[in-house]
């Protein structure tokens, strides 16, 4: 629950206290896969994703869950590794003139970071 990371301490606080007690402690984010089936969907996936990453200071492994209900594994595919000029563009198209800006420092953002990536997760493959 983002919730939990951003307007309350109560994970934050857990994390330290269980780092105080001397164990390792590794972050796993889900991300609906049904979630990311266009440009803004995916934006904002990554920025709550990000700030998840932020405020918990932990190792951290994405996963986008649920691959098994993609009906359309080329539209995942094309956000798995994605070019942030493409994604760029997709959003401008997408969203009115006067977000331009807002959109390029979005894409800006993620690119200087570059610390958010997706592992699909399809219970049906074992790999």
């Amino acid at each position: 629950q983002i919730e939990l990371l951003s307007h309350v301490p109560v994970l934050r606080n857990f994390v330290e206290h269980l780092k105080r007690k001397n164990f390792n402690v590794c972050a796993v984010y889900l991300l609906d896969s049904q979630f990311i089936t266009d440009v803004t969907k995916f934006i904002s996936g990554c920025m709550a994703s990000l700030s998840a990453m932020v405020q918990l200071e932990l190792p951290h492994v994405n996963i986008l869950s649920k691959m098994d209900l993609v009906t359309n594994k080329k539209d995942i595919d094309d956000y798995l590794n994605p070019v942030s000029s493409i994604l760029l563009s997709e959003l401008n198209q997408r969203m009115a003139p006067q977000y331009e800006k807002l959109n390029k420092a979005l894409m800006e953002l993620l690119d200087d970071f570059n610390m958010v990536s997706f592992f699909p997760l399809d219970l049906r493959k074992e790999s």
